[in-house]
């Protein structure tokens, strides 16, 4: 990387926990995550917790770089698409899109969570999740039930008993991104190993 593109690039803190948000589902165990000059460390046992890092301003995204080290695999999922990632990278895009009063009354603490995310006066129009996972390349969906807010894309997958993963991606057209979604996910395929992400690196 150049140092123009250096002076550029938007580096997430990772060796603090101070910007960042664990959000918590109801009936799933959350993750451990543990923040220091190496980095941010996940364990997950059988667990589930996305970190929601707001951003200072909507950001325009053309492409992100993270390192990552894995110990242990993830276990085999039966089914298409795979339910767990090792890494879900999601960007929150800022829109329209607002709970009414109905929607506020019956949503889930972590659904408030997100549009409390957007900027003021505005709403959320989607969260596109890039993903590393062990299957599945190339494959896209829409979250069952998000009402097309959440999509994602497998974007790379690593295979078993690789530690050191570089997770990069160049975005087909730039996305406005109001905050950042990390989810590291173990609690369909009762999976444990841990994830450290040593660098994580956006590029504007």
């Amino acid at each position: 990387m150049n140092r123009a593109a250096l002076l550029a690039a938007v580096m997430i803190p990772l060796s603090s926990p101070t910007g960042w948000q664990e959000l918590k589902f109801s009936k799933i165990t959350p993750n451990k995550n543990i923040f220091s000059q190496q980095g941010l460390e996940v364990a997950v046992d059988h667990s589930s917790s996305p970190l929601i890092f707001p951003l200072k301003e909507p950001l325009q995204v053309t492409g992100f770089k993270a390192e990552i080290e894995i110990e242990g695999n993830m276990n085999s999922f039966s089914g298409r698409p795979p339910e767990d990632a090792y890494l879900r990278l999601g960007l929150v895009v800022p829109g329209k899109r607002k709970l009414n009063m109905m929607e506020r009354m019956i949503a889930t603490e972590w659904v408030k969570k997100l549009f409390e995310l957007a900027p003021k006066d505005s709403g959320v129009d989607k969260i596109y999740f890039f993903n590393l996972g062990d299957s599945a390349l190339g494959h896209s969906r829409e979250f069952p039930g998000s009402k097309g807010l959440m999509v994602e894309h497998i974007i790379a997958v690593r295979d078993p008993g690789v530690k050191k993963v570089v997770f990069a991606h160049k975005l087909d057209k730039p996305l406005t991104a109001a905050a950042l979604w990390l989810s590291v996910d173990g609690d369909d395929t009762k999976s444990t190993y841990k994830l450290r992400l040593k660098s994580l690196i956006l590029n504007p």
